[in-house]
């Protein structure tokens, strides 16, 4: 089982999601979303060869949990770096 840790970055985006989603929508819809995006997380860091690399930066892959992309880069061969966790937003400028 990998591992994955988060940039200040991409914690900043993943707190500002729930908060997001906890305003618009209420605690329960907030925190399934915020369940199933951890959930993708644990997936990437298992297996992080499974999505695709992006032409945003190099060794830079890319998951996406509509609406969210998950940016992220492996580390080592048991960790994933968790860089940023964006909606809307051109990577080419938030990477």
């Amino acid at each position: 089982m990998g591992s994955y840790k988060l940039t200040r970055k991409a914690d900043d985006d993943l707190a500002g999601l729930y908060l997001y989603g906890l305003t618009s929508f209420g605690l329960q819809p907030a925190s399934r979303y915020y369940d199933s995006l951890e959930t993708r997380l644990q997936d990437i860091a298992n297996d992080p060869l499974r999505f695709p690399p992006t032409d945003y930066r190099e060794g830079y892959r890319r998951s996406i949990h509509a609406p969210y992309a998950i940016y992220y880069r492996i580390i080592d061969p048991q960790t994933v770096e968790i860089v940023r966790i964006l909606r809307g937003q051109d990577p080419r400028e938030q990477l």
